[in-house]
């Protein structure tokens, strides 16, 4: 845990660094500094989704965990509303039980939906998703096709990187980044061999 917060306010420091204002946050003096870092690491990092980790050991308890249901509410939020089913998440379901009404959905991150569908499984899952990413990363890596690549690329933006903060709702974030590109690719290639066809035809 310390080397974690060190290297996070070492990596802080460097983007202060890189935008040339690090000066700015030693005018203070030390305890200005320490302000600034950890309004940087309770405000707006992942130490605030720590909270969520608790409301959920809390409200669920060891005992009650869901045996992965919330890993297909990606499937609901995406194609639900044409079927007139409601948006599905852990985060809509800590609001609706503390805050109705009165708040967005708070983000449970990767690590507090673990916990909520596996309990004390959670780390034994954690291991089997970052596996499975390792795989995912050595398989596109040793295709050599650039569009493999243009995809993977499309699921670390828009789920990967998320998906730490946020929870496997975001995989219809990938879905409609990825489809739109997928079909693009697809008319490009039609509207080619279209091209290609004629050629052959005018030869024969």
């Amino acid at each position: 845990m310390v080397i974690a917060f060190l290297i996070y306010f070492l990596r802080i420091l460097s983007n202060y660094h890189y935008i040339d204002s690090d000066a700015e946050i030693f005018k203070g003096g030390l305890l200005q500094y320490f302000s600034t870092f950890m309004s940087r690491i309770v405000g707006s990092g992942n130490v605030a989704d720590l909270q969520q980790l608790v409301i959920i050991f809390k409200t669920w308890g060891w005992g009650d965990f869901a045996w992965d249901v919330t890993y297909f509410d990606w499937l609901i939020n995406t194609f639900g509303g044409f079927v007139g089913l409601e948006p599905s998440s852990i985060g809509l379901t800590i609001r609706d039980t503390y805050f109705p009404g009165k708040s967005g959905a708070p983000t449970p991150g990767a690590i507090g939906e673990a916990y909520y569908n596996f309990s004390i499984f959670a780390p034994l899952f954690m291991l089997l998703i970052g596996s499975m990413f390792s795989y995912l990363y050595q398989k596109v890596k040793a295709s050599g096709s650039n569009l493999l690549l243009m995809i993977y690329s499309i699921f670390l933006l828009r789920f990967v990187f998320l998906f730490s903060k946020v929870d496997s709702t975001m995989m219809s974030n990938f879905f409609w980044g990825a489809v739109p590109f997928l079909l693009t690719m697809c008319f490009i290639f039609f509207v080619l061999s279209l091209f290609d066809d004629k050629k052959y035809s005018g030869a024969v």
